[in-house]
């Protein structure tokens, strides 16, 4: 997706995880706070700077730990105030890659096709 898109992209970085210089947001489950590292941080050629978790069509987590993570980068973004970064919940659905970038992560929704209409690009 990436490469196919370069001519729409400054720059992409993969994060990574467990480390202080990775990029990482807190999110809470079952009573438990943890660190999530969302997969990739993606520079627009229009100036949006994306922070995207991908997800396979059938993940297993939908209803728990993907949940959280994404609820948690959705009020990470409210709180920067900056309308360009955006982030969320990507998967690959027909050659097209969609986000979900709600407040409140509903899987159950996500699985019938309640994504973004359009795609990241």
């Amino acid at each position: 997706m990436l490469n196919k898109n370069s001519s729409k992209l400054n720059w992409w970085w993969k994060n990574s995880e467990n480390k202080q210089e990775y990029f990482g947001i807190k999110y809470e489950y079952a009573g438990s706070i943890s660190t999530f590292y969302p997969d990739y941080l993606v520079k627009f050629s229009d100036g949006r700077l994306g922070l995207l978790e991908v997800k396979d069509v059938g993940d297993r987590d939908g209803k728990t730990y993907t949940k959280a993570k994404a609820e948690s980068l959705q009020k990470y973004l409210v709180n920067q105030g900056n309308k360009k970064v955006f982030g969320g919940i990507v998967i690959q659905r027909s050659h097209e890659w969609l986000i979900n970038n709600e407040s409140v992560y509903d899987w159950e929704k996500c699985e019938k096709g309640d994504w973004a209409n359009d795609n990241i690009y």
